[in-house]
């Protein structure tokens, strides 16, 4: 169990601080706690500050704080070397090979991958069994009945991302399942945890009268 905070601000490192630190006092010691600024901060000096800050409140890591989306390896290695806890790097840098570039770069301490991003599952699966081999984990991006099927896959534990909860949304997912899966913050387990979808194929049944009623355009590509 954890929670991961989007800043979703201008980039103002003292008021991030701030957020970090509080985090952990109003959640206390016992709760994985996660940052993931999505690319706000300017500079490598901010985005240290705020680092040493999710150091020193034990955080599991930080996640994508540089602008422009996180592409440079170099800068990302001199953060990691700046601070003691991980770096989580290549959501926003596209398929296997550039991901392990960046890995072997220094770039990061974990990996991203996104079956949307990133070649589908096969190329999202090729990036797991690359990190494996390095004793490295992929966290998968953003929760779908696929995802989970890849975090079930890999030898180390990593977390399920269920993404964007508000008190405003508690499910960020489009409600177009017929067989009951959701990814509700409800259906986390007390435990933490969610099962793996047993059904054919990726294990779920889609509701096809509802997709085809909100369905503004269709293109067929055949081979």
């Amino acid at each position: 169990t954890g929670f991961k905070m989007h800043s979703w601000n201008e980039g103002n490192q003292r008021e991030e601080i701030a957020n970090v630190l509080n985090m952990r006092k109003v959640l206390g010691e016992e709760v994985e706690l996660m940052l993931d600024p999505a690319c706000v901060f300017d500079n490598l000096h901010d985005a240290i500050q705020v680092g040493r800050a999710c150091s020193e409140a034990k955080f599991r890591w930080i996640e994508d704080p540089l602008r422009p989306i996180g592409l440079g390896a170099y800068q990302h290695k001199k953060l990691r070397e700046a601070i003691d806890i991980p770096v989580l790097q290549t959501e926003h840098v596209a398929g296997p090979e550039a991901k392990a570039d960046f890995l072997l770069a220094g770039g990061t301490d974990l990996l991203r991958a996104d079956v949307h991003y990133d070649l589908g599952i096969t190329g999202s699966l090729k990036t797991i069994r690359f990190g494996e081999c390095l004793g490295v984990s992929t966290e998968l991006h953003a929760p779908s009945p696929v995802h989970r099927h890849l975090i079930a896959c890999q030898q180390s534990e990593t977390m399920y991302e269920v993404a964007n909860v508000s008190p405003a949304m508690d499910d960020p997912s489009p409600l177009i399942y017929s067989c009951g899966y959701s990814d509700n913050i409800a259906a986390i387990s007390k435990t933490g945890t969610l099962p793996v979808p047993q059904g054919p194929g990726v294990g779920v049944a889609y509701d096809m009268d509802l997709i085809a009623a909100n369905t503004l355009h269709s293109e067929t590509i055949t081979a």
